[in-house]
């Protein structure tokens, strides 16, 4: 098998170098873009067109979920692995949803990187043994994935809004970000926070750290 091309996006650069360490022992894996954030990963993926994505859930600009489901629209056959801190059962559903095929703990052995790797590789799912427990715990109190945008009926531009919002980011900065107008983010801004029955901003924050749109 030859290589798979594999981009790595985590804000911290330890992490990433971590991970470039640990997959020195992958034979099928050659790394070959970086990203700080989701808009870099983003912009970098569409460039290099890499086999496999390995991506933080928190992700500054454009979280994990969110990179996800751009990467999976955008790039054909990507295999898209979630490698996080965040290990919270609710959390499954949403990353499935997102069209990720992996999910694997910081806090796991080094090695369940490397074999999520591998499976990626072969087009295999791969679920470290705590992911996998708490997507069954999950499952079994019936909550159907994607539950939490059905009910709040956001769009995935409102949504990348509330995460540049929550993030300390004004209307100019966002419309240069998204290469949108000022009025257009407006918009989304106003629509948004009526649907979720919001008026302020600091309101609109709590509700994207609560929701794991961006982080505290």
């Amino acid at each position: 098998m030859p290589p798979r091309r594999i981009l790595i996006a985590d804000d911290h650069g330890a992490m990433r170098r971590g991970i470039r360490d640990v997959l020195a022992e992958c034979p099928h894996g050659q790394i070959v873009a970086e990203a700080a954030d989701g808009h870099q990963a983003l912009e970098m993926a569409r460039e290099a067109q890499p086999h496999i994505a390995i991506i933080d859930y928190l992700l500054p600009l454009l979280n994990g979920r969110d990179l996800a489901r751009a990467l999976v629209r955008e790039i054909p056959n990507i295999q898209v692995l979630i490698y996080t801190m965040q290990d919270r059962d609710d959390l499954l559903a949403d990353i499935l949803s997102s069209g990720a095929r992996g999910y694997v703990l910081k806090s796991d052995p080094s090695w369940h990187l490397v074999a999520a790797v591998e499976a990626l590789a072969n087009r295999q799912p791969y679920f470290s043994g705590i992911a996998s427990e708490a997507l069954l715990q999950h499952f079994l109190r019936d909550t159907p994935p994607g539950a939490s945008d059905t009910l709040n009926g956001l769009t995935t531009r409102e949504r990348e809004i509330v995460q540049l919002i929550a993030e300390g980011k004004i209307n100019k900065q966002i419309a240069h970000l998204l290469g949108i107008s000022i009025k257009t983010v407006e918009t989304h801004r106003a629509t948004a926070m009526h649907k979720l029955k919001i008026r302020s901003t600091a309101e609109l924050v709590r509700y994207a750290v609560r929701n794991n749109i961006t982080q505290a």
